[in-house]
């Protein structure tokens, strides 16, 4: 009985040591994610010149309707079928609740294909052209608008990488609802809308007032903003709605499968670590 009893105590002791370790490493993920816009490296202290919160609240979303042709986003969104992007890219999974999934055949309110850890989809050539339309768009925006001048300046644009590239596929129940959401560390966010056969999901953003802005968001349209702005996508009631996210910021460009925090040096977060992140629910800063 003893002999029983020390065994069962013993891995009762293993099992609480490998949460602890889990848990440990998730709090890292998560909480890197929720910096002060002037603090991002955790490692090296890191400070970058970005917008501050409340100056990223009076800048103004632009929408580019029509960017891409009905074609060119089912085409994109196949990506993330494709057997050889399944392959390479890191897929985070999420339900209603927030709880991750590694096994990217299990259905979730919430799948995120991170295109930026897939090589056959980074180095392809018309993988740069793309991204520099994209900035292309980014540097109308910000002739074109006071806002953006203010906080932006032209040349950082053009010198910013991705940061994250990203594919976000929800159905009902999947939403990012926390009102405050931002994309703490980032310079600019694109989003295109690939998928719009559902019921609720709309595109939002917390102004300067306190009031909610439901921004038009139809597929093929791109919106641009500043990444430190709050934005939301309300919940799914119907359907299925699918968007294209790139993040540009300062640091190094990032292959590696999630939202990285380091701006410099080599990130050794992989695939696998994609099952020991935290169970994030939708709508915390820096999940989209």
């Amino acid at each position: 009985m003893q002999h029983t009893l020390t065994h069962s105590n013993a891995k009762v002791a293993i099992a609480a040591a490998i949460s602890s370790l889990i848990l440990a490493k998730s709090f890292y993920y998560q909480t890197s994610q929720q910096l002060s816009p002037h603090q991002l490296d955790l490692t090296n202290k890191a400070i970058i010149n970005l917008p501050s919160l409340p100056s990223a609240q009076k800048t103004q979303v632009v929408r580019v309707p029509n960017f891409l042709t009905h074609q060119q986003c089912d085409e994109l969104l196949s990506l993330t079928s494709d057997s050889k992007i399944l392959q390479e890219a890191g897929i985070l999974q999420r339900d209603r609740h927030g709880v991750t999934h590694n096994n990217h055949f299990i259905e979730a309110p919430w799948r995120t294909t991170y295109l930026n850890s897939a090589p056959s989809f980074t180095l392809n050539s018309s993988t740069s052209l793309f991204i520099q339309k994209l900035k292309d768009e980014a540097m109308l925006a910000l002739k074109q608008n006071p806002d953006w001048a203010k906080l932006i300046k032209a040349r950082t644009i053009e010198e910013s990488v991705p940061r994250v590239i990203e594919i976000h596929e929800s159905r009902a129940g999947g939403g990012l609802v926390h009102t405050k959401h931002y994309d703490g560390g980032s310079l600019v966010t694109f989003d295109i809308l690939l998928k719009d056969d559902f019921l609720g999901g709309a595109f939002a953003t917390l102004e300067e007032n306190n009031a909610m802005k439901i921004h038009d968001f139809n597929k093929g349209d791109l919106v641009i903003f500043i990444s430190h702005k709050y934005h939301t996508v309300q919940k799914i009631s119907k359907g299925q709605r699918a968007t294209f996210i790139l993040e540009l910021w300062e640091g190094e460009e990032r292959k590696c499968p999630h939202r990285c925090t380091l701006m410099h040096g080599s990130c050794d977060f992989s695939k696998s670590d994609i099952l020991m992140e935290k169970m994030i629910a939708p709508g915390m800063p820096g999940d989209e």
